[in-house]
């Protein structure tokens, strides 16, 4: 009781206080709970999610069950059965007892509705659109003046020959390869078709961190400069030759190549100083013509350099290392 609880009283003070008998606040109802009654309804109710009592106490009498029609509202009440009794415009039931499938990953829910409006001569046109419940992706918009069974068939069916699960599988494992040397999430969103919802989620769960939020390196001056430009340099010859001995794509490359790189730094005893984004981000810089190899004069090697860069009398850091060279040299640099 309130008295009894916030006031501190005894239960002999509370009840005479509140003119209450004690032998009423101790007595204890026997009444049947009527457990098999409760459990056979909200199975009714399960099944049947449109039925209110009237229609389930029917169903019971069918079934045998002898009581009136009060005690199954009674008991529908109790065990919190009932629907909105408001209908919407289009007559249904605005609540389901049940609650709907959560889609966890693209793919598991699709939802479908047609729309109608009209053209500024005054012809009415219909479209169906199917939405992907998950990644809110419109899957397709399909739009006629008359929209078909058989139409709507034929739309389903283009979507999901397009929707591979394989395709997807594929996407994933790419991207927790990518997570795993260290990428970052700009780079997951240019390699992979996973939405970005998915990619962070992702990302959380293989990375047990959320994502940086740090710009990309933009700035090709970095990959010029004396010691970036081997580790640069190193870095795409390795891709360059993948590319051209084996059948791996583009990004799966410069994937495998990062990694020989890294191996191939560490015998020597030195941090590599191109991270996997980096890497990336000079191939990308390649590929738009704002870099490119040139040959060195001396060494015949292969380096970075800019695209409009002289190569005639061109040295590379090797050959000629610059004068704050030695500091760098004891502190473990490729030379």
């Amino acid at each position: 009781m309130y008295l009894m609880s916030h006031h501190r009283l005894s239960q002999r003070r509370a009840c005479a206080l509140l003119r209450h008998p004690r032998s009423s606040h101790r007595d204890r109802s026997v009444k049947d709970p009527q457990l098999a009654l409760r459990q056979r309804m909200r199975e009714i109710a399960q099944v049947r999610d449109r039925y209110g009592y009237r229609r389930i106490h029917v169903l019971l009498r069918r079934e045998g069950w002898k009581h009136s029609r009060g005690k199954t509202y009674r008991v529908y009440t109790e065990e919190r059965l009932q629907l909105r009794s408001k209908l919407p415009k289009r007559r249904k039931m605005v609540v389901q007892r049940h609650q709907r499938m959560q889609p966890a990953a693209p793919d598991d829910a699709w939802t479908m509705d047609f729309v109608a409006d009209q053209l500024a001569n005054g012809t009415w046109f219909r479209a169906l659109t199917v939405v992907d419940v998950f990644t809110r992706e419109a899957l397709a918009i399909e739009i006629g003046q008359r929209l078909k069974g058989e139409d709507v068939v034929a739309t389903l069916d283009r979507i999901m020959s397009t929707r591979s699960v394989l395709e997807d599988t594929r996407q994933v494992q790419r991207a927790v390869e990518l997570i795993r040397l260290g990428a970052r999430l700009q780079m997951l969103q240019a390699e992979t078709a996973l939405p970005y919802e998915r990619l962070l989620r992702l990302y959380k769960e293989v990375a047990g961190r959320s994502p940086s939020k740090g710009q990309l390196p933009f700035s090709t001056d970095w990959f010029t400069s004396w010691q970036p430009n081997i580790h640069a340099s190193l870095f795409f010859n390795i891709y360059s030759y993948l590319l051209k001995a084996s059948p791996l794509d583009e990004i799966e490359a410069i994937a495998k190549a990062w990694q020989l790189y890294g191996a191939e730094v560490s015998t020597l005893g030195v941090e590599p100083l191109l991270s996997i984004t980096r890497a990336w981000r000079l191939v990308r810089f390649v590929d738009a013509g704002m870099l490119t190899t040139i040959r060195c004069t001396r060494c015949s090697g292969h380096f970075i350099g800019h695209a409009y860069e002289l190569e005639r009398d061109y040295v590379c850091g090797l050959c000629e290392p610059p004068a704050r060279a030695g500091r760098a040299r004891r502190a473990g640099a490729i030379h």
